[in-house]
């Protein structure tokens, strides 16, 4: 399952439509965060949809003076997602930097580590500092030790958060 959205930390969904104008993407609310539907995204244009989303997400967090998670899950095989606060970005994460890497190169996707920013101050941010070791631990776990699809490592992400889980897990 492939999805793109993007969480707005207490912020009215009608700000959210404002902000966008003539944009078309669903805007729904859910446990203190408007949450911003994009379309699915698909591997022919994953570089282009990424493209997207991230100057979106910065453009929201920054006209709305609040926090933004934009996340990408790519038919459940790679869980990308940014943090802004009022603009800035403070934290990127990427589940496979491989996976749309080199296919004829000696090494595997699943010998790369995951890449991420400060897990303590992402956990901070969110008001949860108490999660940080957890978070970090289904940050930086290996797919099959728990999970098999990104989405299940994206709902415990979002549970450690605070935010809402993705739309299969409510």
């Amino acid at each position: 399952m492939s999805y793109r959205q993007i969480y707005l930390q207490e912020v009215h969904p009608q700000a959210v439509r404002e902000v966008l104008g003539r944009r078309s993407e669903a805007v729904s609310s859910a446990d203190g965060y408007s949450v911003v539907a994009l379309p699915p995204p698909t591997f022919e244009t994953y570089y282009a949809q990424q493209d997207e989303i991230v100057p979106l997400a910065e453009e929201l967090s920054r006209k709305l003076e609040t926090l933004a998670l934009a996340v990408m899950n790519l038919e459940d095989d790679l869980l990308l997602f940014w943090v802004y606060d009022r603009g800035e970005q403070i934290f990127a994460y990427d589940s496979n930097p491989m996976y749309l890497g080199c296919p004829v190169c000696s090494y595997v996707s699943e010998a790369v580590k995951p890449e991420a920013g400060d897990i303590e101050r992402l956990a901070r941010l969110f008001g949860h500092p108490e999660n940080a070791r957890a978070l970090k631990s289904w940050i930086y776990r290996k797919r099959g030790l728990g999970f098999l699809q990104e989405q299940k490592r994206h709902a415990e992400i979002a549970r450690l958060l605070g935010l809402p889980a993705p739309a299969e897990y409510r």
